[in-house]
């Protein structure tokens, strides 16, 4: 397992030895396999969030649920319908960044103030860069985004623009998520603030609203 999925030996079986408890430590060994293999298809970060969850048997069961809806619906889809589903998603994507950034009110926020800026995602591959480089799952939040559920921006140094720094989810007229690498919450003030102010914002342009009539 270690091999294969590029996890440290002895934090790995310090964690085997912790989950099992009373269940047979090789049975725990082949569900924590299933596990990490489930991960891996659905495009998890196999990060210490991800591979070493606190309580292993409720994020097993919420992973694999994950896993069967996602089979569910792509049962009856063949591999022509899921690249057309797929490239759907990513035009909308595309859409909802161009209508973002072309929007006169928020272009300040792109630019940036206070040492942070915004960028708005322009495709799901982009989502799944930065999701690479925070060691996170933001390329799972496409289809939020498509749905006009939820948006997701990075936020970045003004003098450091090109590497990835912050992750903010906003869903619901607030900020639902802010984080760092590896899904760190987000202590600093100073970025907390900026959120908010970018969360007011895009609540008195009513925007969510806008987006799905024009996106």
């Amino acid at each position: 397992i270690t091999k294969e999925y590029k996890l440290h030996y002895g934090k790995t079986l310090r964690y085997i030895r912790k989950v099992s408890k009373d269940k047979c430590v090789p049975d725990l060994v082949r569900d924590y396999k299933d596990y990490l293999k489930t991960l891996d298809r659905l495009g998890y970060p196999l990060d210490s969030q991800y591979c070493y969850p606190t309580n292993f048997r409720k994020e097993d069961e919420r992973v694999q649920k994950e896993l069967r809806a996602r089979d569910e619906r792509r049962r009856g889809m063949t591999k022509l319908e899921i690249i057309q589903e797929e490239a759907r998603i990513d035009s909308i994507v595309n859409n909802i960044s161009k209508a973002l950034r072309e929007n006169e009110e928020l272009k300040r926020w792109m630019k940036g103030s206070d040492g942070l800026k915004v960028i708005v995602p322009e495709s799901v591959g982009e989502l799944t860069d930065e999701g690479i480089k925070l060691h996170n799952c933001l390329k799972n939040y496409a289809k939020e985004i498509a749905d006009k559920q939820s948006l997701i921006f990075f936020i970045r140094k003004i003098n450091d623009p090109t590497n990835a720094f912050v992750a903010m989810e906003y869903k619901h007229g607030e900020v639902r998520q802010l984080r760092l690498d590896k899904n760190v919450p987000v202590t600093d003030k100073r970025i907390i603030q900026f959120a908010d102010a970018l969360a007011a914002k895009l609540n008195q342009l009513n925007i969510m609203n806008e987006l799905r009539r024009t996106a």
